[in-house]
């Protein structure tokens, strides 16, 4: 392979450089998902100090590691917890690794296909625009979920598996062990990103397997399909494969005995939804219908990515078997198994793979063009189509003010409105900020879980950082836990029964403008404003 140029170098530069711009403008506005709320409670952020050493934070950080309940994205929350150490704010801290992790996606991406498709020498360039630039990536890339991360992993999984079993050089055996080791490492380090990992390498591991019934390499000589078969039990390349996908393997049975894991992922037939076919069939319309998977991806990308598997077929058919075997088989497991197999951000690993072969179509249909032309047409189609993902996806992710078409499903603007009883208007952190007393503190309104994880409404995480005196909370704690002022969701203190109008310790202070979150206080209080008589 030709090394690359420094134009080439210039321009992936700038893409990861824009990439970068998209993901660090005002990382801390997107709204915080109830996820994002999960992992800053799940990592302890609320409890961490930034004095003390470097041992004291070892010491803190092991003390955390065991929590002794379900809990995933070890590794996420662990990296959240020094990011926030090091000076970022809570909420920056639970998405950097989001960010950074992302962009490393790009990078690798850019270099697989530069080197397994060297005869076009900007497919790498395009398909790393697309992880750098299209909105589905960078969406997630700005929210504290491990996703991004896990698929950053998977990434070099993929490219090591790749390389394991197309390699034929001196020093085989060495080679194949050390690639091995390279699918294991970065298997278990996606996993301390996600569990999802789980379904994508044992999809993977059935692609190692069929190896040889593919026929091998373009090296290998051609065979009938018995002999394809025997030399799958002869094969150390086959074998080093399936190995290194046991560790995640054993971790995927650990799942299948977790309650958590087994209500939340790994449920056939959920109770609310029907039967194992229409549990199915409601994945399909919810992906297709109403999260639009197919618009997320972008249509452009989804047709470049048909015409990549037609021009890969016939150039590179291993490369084309081994590509569409790890984007299809683990779709189909998730599809099967998985209680919510419409979740967009389970799918990231496979939006890689398309965009690999986005980029070989858009060379496909570029060199289709007439020789003297090909130069200027891949430059004007390339730079065309880089631009509009650049501004859809800053449009989708920041609009325009006065813009009718943009819609801020991703970033709200500072502050919250509260509409207290005499029908004022005011952001509700200068509320609470005017109205608490230094020693008082919001809650906010959780789940009980059997795993203490709350975390149905985490806006509290803003209120941490404008030094708001706040700590997450569970309505499943002990009562004399209670806070003296909660922040909920008001239909859900409604159905719980936890407001005085349904007979419950707590009455309703301010509402905000949309009739949604409220600020509410614990009994009647009499005296010194803040006493609590629970405690």
């Amino acid at each position: 392979m030709k090394k690359s140029t420094a134009l080439e170098l210039l321009l992936l530069g700038l893409l990861l450089a824009l990439g970068a711009i998209l993901r660090f403008r005002a990382l801390d506005l997107p709204r915080l998902a109830p996820d994002d709320g999960n992992y800053l409670f799940s990592a302890g952020i609320f409890r961490l100090g930034r004095e003390g050493g470097l041992g004291d934070w070892i010491r803190a950080d092991w003390d955390w590691a065991f929590p002794g309940y379900y809990q995933h994205s070890y590794l996420h929350q662990w990296l959240a917890r020094w990011w926030y150490r090091l000076g970022t704010s809570c909420v920056t801290a639970i998405r950097l690794s989001s960010v950074l992790t992302s962009l490393g996606t790009a990078l690798v991406v850019y270099v697989f296909t530069r080197r397994v498709l060297p005869e076009r020498r900007w497919t790498g360039l395009l398909a790393a625009s697309i992880v750098a630039l299209q909105c589905l990536h960078v969406h997630y890339s700005r929210t504290g979920w491990g996703q991004t991360g896990c698929t950053f992993f998977y990434s070099l999984y993929f490219v090591s598996g790749y390389c394991l079993l197309v390699k034929k050089r001196t020093g085989e055996a060495s080679r194949d062990a050390w690639f091995g080791f390279a699918m294991a490492s970065a298997g278990l380090l996606a996993y301390g990103f996600h569990e999802m990992i789980t379904v994508h390498v044992v999809g993977m591991a059935m692609v190692g397997f069929a190896y040889h019934l593919w026929g091998g390499s373009s090296d290998d000589p051609p065979s009938t399909f018995g002999e394809r078969w025997n030399r799958i039990l002869k094969s150390r390349k086959t074998w080093v494969y399936a190995a290194s996908t046991l560790p995640i393997a054993f971790l995927l049975l650990r799942l299948l005995g977790n309650d958590f894991a087994r209500e939340h992922w790994i449920n056939f037939t959920p109770e609310d939804r029907g039967s194992f076919l229409e549990t199915r069939l409601t994945n399909l319309d919810y992906l297709f219908n109403k999260t639009h998977i197919q618009r997320q991806i972008s249509w452009p990308v989804l047709l470049l990515a048909l015409a990549g598997m037609v021009s890969m077929a016939r150039r590179k058919p291993f490369l084309f078997r081994y590509i569409v075997a790890s984007l299809f088989l683990p779709l189909l497991l998730f599809l099967l198994m998985f209680k919510d197999a419409h979740l967009v951000r389970i799918y990231l690993p496979s939006a890689v793979l398309l965009a690999i072969l986005a980029a070989e179509g858009g060379a496909f249909l570029v060199a289709i063009v007439g020789a003297r032309a090909r130069v200027w047409a891949g430059a004007v189609a390339g730079l065309a189509f880089v631009a509009w993902m650049a501004l859809t996806t800053w449009h989708t992710t920041f609009g325009w003010e006065g813009d009718s078409f943009f819609e801020p499903r991703f970033h709200v603007p500072e502050g919250f409105e509260l509409r207290d009883p005499r029908g004022a208007v005011e952001p509700i952190v200068e509320y609470l900020q005017r109205e608490l007393e230094p020693d008082e503190f919001a809650g906010v309104m959780g789940r009980s879980t059997s795993g203490g994880i709350a975390g149905e409404f985490s806006i509290l995480f803003r209120f941490m950082d404008r030094d708001i005196a706040a700590k997450p909370f569970a309505f499943g704690e002990p009562k004399r836990d209670w806070p003296r002022l909660a922040v909920g969701v008001v239909r859900g203190m409604d159905a719980r029964g936890l407001t005085a109008a349904a007979g419950g310790p707590y009455r309703l202070r301010v509402q905000d403008a949309f009739g949604r979150l409220g600020l509410y206080e614990l009994g009647l209080h009499e005296g010194r404003r803040g006493g609590n008589s629970n405690r």
